[in-house]
């Protein structure tokens, strides 16, 4: 019975641990750049890498998007204000990031 206890504690902490793994900060990075387009969403360019898996605009991106890991339109706007802000005084931000897709989709924005 405590082999079996064991092997559920165990497993059940290897689900939990791949749950949140996918989730990572982007680590204080400049602003470079900033692309919206017609979905609800925009897709931020920094100075340097942030992960390899973020392909699909380049390694060096996340995309924001309205409906995705939590964010909602309100989200999203203070989301973009931050970016902005950061932009054009040259402040640096943190993301909060998914890297479990090539969109690495953004979910908090931290601004150091």
């Amino acid at each position: 019975m405590k082999k079996l206890l064991f092997a559920i504690l165990v497993f059940s902490l290897s689900l939990v641990q791949s749950v949140f793994a996918a989730e990572l900060w982007t680590g204080a990075k400049t602003v470079t750049g900033i692309q919206t387009n017609g979905t609800a969403g925009f897709v931020v360019y920094f100075d340097s890498t942030v992960n390899s898996a973020c392909t699909t605009a380049g390694t060096n991106s996340i995309y924001i998007y309205s409906g995705y890991k939590n964010v909602d339109d309100a989200g999203l706007n203070l989301h973009m204000s931050m970016i902005l802000t950061a932009l054009t005084t040259g402040k640096e931000v943190s993301v909060l990031y998914d890297d479990s897709t090539s969109k690495c989709y953004g979910k908090f924005v931290n601004m150091t």
